[in-house]
């Protein structure tokens, strides 16, 4: 036996070495240590009982410590009689250069204890465990070890070592860091607790398997990664930490079975390359779940998620996003931001609050892109159901993006708004490409079921917007068309179209929309719709024309079963070519005759009904003139009458001149007709 005492700090003397080196030549077998200890050990020693380390202890190569179960391990707090140049300045450290073999048990008094002596044992009362890169991997073993109240418990700078059921609490930096690049680190069944900064720190390493930890009440990150490739997480969990995981480097996290609570963060992973991102999968996290960077992301059938955010940042690489099969309780957001940001992302199957698409590069003329597919989702209890903002504006800076989103089949209920989709959050400055297609999207219970603003295309194909307020409220877009689709029952208006031309509803049987019952009225447009083949909720003409404002071709229509067809008594729109009028003739909507075009109206007209339009010439000089018209009013419209000349004899209006404003219409002045009369018919 070998017994060693306490030395001024930096003495080791020289007499004590030598018979080291001579006791370890003669085989002279090691025994337990003393009660106090500091300085180098240069052959195998065992601890055991009460051991107090009064300085730094340095287990050099070809050493094996070897701590017995039931082994307290007592470092004097905030001095040091041995300071080694590896550890902590003028702190008690553990120095493994050779080995160290901990093997406790699973009952209290078969732990083995690492702390402070101090009556009030407090974070950073001592130093650390080093395990350096010269320590023998194969016998650098801990099981069933606690190490509490030191800088960082255990900081490896090895290759790798075995370790399991071991606590690392209280400590002033890291519960455990590995701070030189391992190959592979093994963690099984270990707790992470009440550090001052991460529970477990991983500065570079090739691959990580952690399983069964647990990282509880850590003021940083419960495990914190940087420059590492693949670290697989599983049945751990995270609670009340600064934020559960968080990845720096570009690696791949995969987390399988975990739980996050208490987390403002709950993972979060920067990553780089074609190879980095996140797997999420069968987990319940509390906190956002955000990717940032270039690489893949799948969240796959979390049972419970506080919000999803993932955003493609500069550069040529993109992001691949797969966010299905989730219960979110906030948002799912897809982002992409930043000059020649690419994001491409799934959407599918998920029960969430809201799902928001976002594309704009940073200043202008820096674009960014996004193709997202956001299908079969229960959506409810968000302000906006699906938000989608292509480019951003204010007076200092545009963000131009560009967007290709398709819904399918989505459920959405309750939101202010449905879907809310626009190119820039100030009209009209429409900086952005938002293309959108939509179907068998059924959208209920929100004052308006679906927004568009400054889009370039949207087309919609077996959708459902009823009992909402208003229908479709849609301005300043491109084109629009709409099929086999049902807007009923909506409390306020079906559809509005302000500065929206290019609207096609319907067009065929097999096409036919469903528009009616909407309160107020079906159809309100400033633009020319085109509408033909839907039913109206009646095939009563009166009735189908008193719920439309502006110009709608309407004719022809159908019935409920989407088979009869009905076409108009009533004319409005745009006359094409040459038209004649006989008999009683109803006016719904505006009627223009373009330049090119005529109207002739035979003789015997009494007069035609008008139901709140016009009929108006847009056209050029005429090279005929022979007299002026007169606008006469009937049923709340205004309508153009004959030239002066014979009543007895037919007239027709051709190129003219606008001359005046009639009911808020221009109506025209001049006009063709052939014969004479006073212009009464």
């Amino acid at each position: 036996m070998i017994a060693k005492r306490s030395h001024p700090k930096g003495s080791f003397p020289l007499g004590e070495t030598m018979a080291l080196v001579i006791a370890l030549a003669a085989g002279t077998p090691t025994a337990s240590l003393g009660d106090a200890f500091s300085g180098p050990i240069v052959a195998d020693t065992t601890w055991s009982g009460d051991v107090s380390v009064t300085g730094d202890v340095v287990v050099e190569p070809g050493a094996v410590l070897t701590i017995l179960p039931g082994t307290t391990v007592l470092f004097t707090a905030g001095s040091t009689s041995f300071d080694h140049s590896l550890g902590i300045d003028g702190l008690c450290d553990m120095i493994v250069r050779g080995a160290v073999t901990a093997l406790g048990g699973p009952a209290s008094s078969d732990s083995i204890r690492f702390d402070s002596d101090a009556a009030s044992p407090a974070p950073g009362d001592w130093g650390k465990i080093i395990v350096s890169a010269q320590a023998t991997d194969s016998l650098c073993q801990y099981r069933y070890m606690e190490v509490q109240h030191g800088t960082v418990g255990i900081d490896v700078q090895g290759d790798q070592i075995f370790i399991d059921h071991c606590r690392l609490a209280g400590n002033s930096d890291a519960g455990m860091e590995w701070s030189d690049p391992p190959i592979k680190i093994f963690l099984s069944s270990m707790v992470f607790e009440s550090n001052a900064s991460d529970g477990l720190r991983v500065v570079t390493a090739d691959s990580l398997e952690i399983t069964d930890c647990h990282f509880r009440d850590n003021a940083s990150a419960g495990l914190a990664l940087t420059e590492w490739n693949v670290a697989t997480v599983s049945l751990c969990t995270f609670d009340g930490n600064g934020s559960g995981l968080e990845g720096s480097g570009g690696g791949l996290a995969n987390l399988t079975s975990c739980s996050v609570t208490g987390s403002v963060t709950g993972v979060s992973v920067s990553a780089g390359g074609s190879a980095g991102g996140l797997h999420l999968e069968g987990s319940t996290v509390s906190g956002v779940v955000e990717v940032t960077g270039s690489g893949t992301v799948e969240v796959l059938g979390n049972p419970s998620l506080e919000s999803v955010s993932c955003t493609a940042t500069d550069g040529v690489d993109s992001l691949e996003v797969f966010v299905n099969d989730n219960s979110v309780s906030g948002w799912i957001s897809l982002r992409s931001d930043g000059s020649e940001a690419r994001l491409s992302g799934e959407v599918r199957r998920n029960v969430v609050s809201g799902v928001s698409l976002y594309a704009g590069g940073y200043i202008n003329g820096d674009w960014a892109y996004m193709t997202a597919v956001v299908d079969s989702n229960v959506v409810s209890g968000g302000t906006t159901g699906i938000r989608i903002q292509a480019s951003k504006y204010n007076i200092n800076y545009r963000w131009y993006g560009r967007i290709d989103a398709t819904l399918t089949r989505n459920e959405i209920t309750g939101s202010t708004y449905g879907i809310n989709a626009f190119e820039s959050l100030i009209y009209p400055l429409y900086l952005g490409i938002l293309n959108l297609t939509s179907a068998e999207n059924v959208i209920t219970g929100s004052p308006t079921g679906i927004r568009l603003d400054g889009f370039d295309s949207a087309s919609f194909d077996g959708d459902v917007i009823t009992a909402c307020e208003t229908g479709i409220d849609c301005s300043g877009g491109g084109d629009l068309t709409m099929r086999s689709c049902g807007v009923t029952g909506n409390a306020v208006k079906g559809l509005i179209f302000t500065n929206s031309p290019g609207v096609v509803l319907g067009g065929s049987l097999a096409e036919a929309n469903d528009i009616y019952a909407n309160t107020g009225q079906n159809v309100e447009t400033t633009d020319l719709v085109e509408a033909a083949y839907n039913y109206w909720g009646t095939t009563d003409e009166d009735s189908l024309v008193a719920m439309i404002t502006g110009p709608v071709n309407y004719s022809p229509w159908t019935d409920a079963s989407h088979t009869g067809v009905y076409a108009t008594t009533y004319r409005s729109g745009l006359i094409t070519g040459i038209e004649h009028w006989s008999g009683e003739v109803k006016v719904a909507g505006d009627v223009l005759v373009p330049f090119g075009s005529s109207l002739t109206i035979d003789p015997g007209m009494g007069h035609a009904g008008c139901d709140g339009g016009s009929v108006r010439l847009d056209c050029g000089r005429s090279t005929s003139d022979r007299g002026r018209g007169a606008a006469r009013r009937q049923r709340g419209g205004s309508w153009l009458a004959a030239a002066r000349g014979d009543r007895s004899r037919g007239w027709s209006v051709g190129a003219g001149d606008v001359f005046g404003e009639f009911d808020g219409q221009f109506v025209c002045g001049r006009a063709c007709a052939s014969g004479g009369g006073d212009g009464s018919d």
